[in-house]
């Protein structure tokens, strides 16, 4: 079999009601030379057999089965099978416009880059849908250094992960970390760290289903704080990566600013938020331990607290603990 021009990564899990219309829309694409890796991550309900139906009768469907591990384990296993020369990535309750691979692929060959950003409609569960035809004369806006754009943007197209087209090379070059949401922000940070160039087109390519049982829509406020904290915290540590081998460069500034304002935002929810909620002395302490670990490197850049926050600290570790809840009650 020779090499298809698209991989196609879904994972899918628990998706029944969605699956159906999502993979016809691959199947009916105007561009035909494609791979479809279907990752089933352990589903429960029926999503399995709607796979290996389109599998049986389209051979460019591929059944992957594996034990539920998660959205960034599946999406990883579909890196590692992808054999095209470029990659898309799609939700298993999303489904595409007609002709997304046939636009982004001319979109990627015409700009010569190794990334291409596309449009996307946001759409109710059960929204008909009649796409409109687009032309091939879409305007390409090609943005230099994404990196420093994401630093002081990180708006949401270009976080996510299922709104472009990649080469191979570079979707493969790195992998999804292990946290969910939030694993779409960290591959595409360190992607766009990978790319001089980011090609945007305007064509809504992709339908973005607000599915009431997806992650985004079902996480607790609990939950979402404590993955806040390890987002912010694996961000962090990759920025700190690029600082150290960009020392030199223009937007060096610009970027300490960025992990300042990162170690702001941890320090609160990390410490001072659970202070005011009345966490008891020993349950603080263990916290500040988990900041101080944190900060152990002792990067300048990553120290900028106002004073109140560093006399907390200093409060904290001279275990001045009426002092530290004076601070902040």
């Amino acid at each position: 079999m020779t090499q298809p021009a698209i991989s196609l990564i879904i994972p899918i899990y628990n998706v029944e009601r969605f699956l159906q219309r999502t993979l016809e829309s691959v199947q009916n694409q105007t561009w035909k030379d494609f791979e479809a890796l279907c990752i089933n991550d352990g589903s429960l309900d029926g999503s399995a057999e709607i796979i290996k139906k389109f599998a049986q009768q389209d051979e460019r469907f591929k059944f992957i089965d594996k034990e539920n591990g998660g959205l960034s384990s599946a999406r990883n296993l579909g890196l590692q099978m992808a054999a095209g020369e470029y990659v898309m990535f799609l939700d298993g309750d999303d489904f595409l416009h007609p002709q997304a691979m046939e636009v982004a692929i001319e979109a990627i060959r015409r700009a010569n880059t190794d990334v291409c950003q596309f449009g996307y409609q946001e759409v109710q569960v059960d929204e008909n849908i009649k796409p409109k035809v687009f032309s091939t004369d879409y305007k390409i806006t090609m943005l230099d250094e994404p990196v420093f754009d994401y630093i002081k943007r990180r708006s949401v197209p270009e976080v996510l992960v299922w709104n472009k087209i990649y080469k191979t090379a570079l979707a493969k070059s790195v992998t999804f970390y292990p946290i969910s949401p939030g694993e779409d922000d960290v591959y595409s940070l360190q992607i766009m760290m990978k790319t001089p160039k980011l090609a945007i087109i305007e064509p809504a390519l992709v339908y973005y289903v607000q599915n009431p049982k997806s992650i985004m829509h079902t996480i607790s406020e609990e939950r979402k704080l404590e993955n806040s904290e390890v987002l912010e915290k694996y961000v962090s540590e990759i920025m700190k990566d690029f600082v150290a081998e960009n020392y030199n460069s223009e937007h060096h500034k610009e970027i300490c600013q960025y992990l300042r304002n990162t170690e702001r935002t941890f320090f609160k929810n990390l410490l001072v938020k659970p202070m005011k909620k009345g966490l008891s002395r020993a349950e603080l302490m263990q916290k500040y331990a988990q900041y101080k670990e944190r900060i152990a490197k002792g990067e300048a850049y990553v120290q900028g607290l106002k004073l109140k926050h560093r006399v907390f600290l200093w409060a904290l570790d001279k275990q001045y603990y009426k002092l530290a809840e004076l601070l902040y009650h």
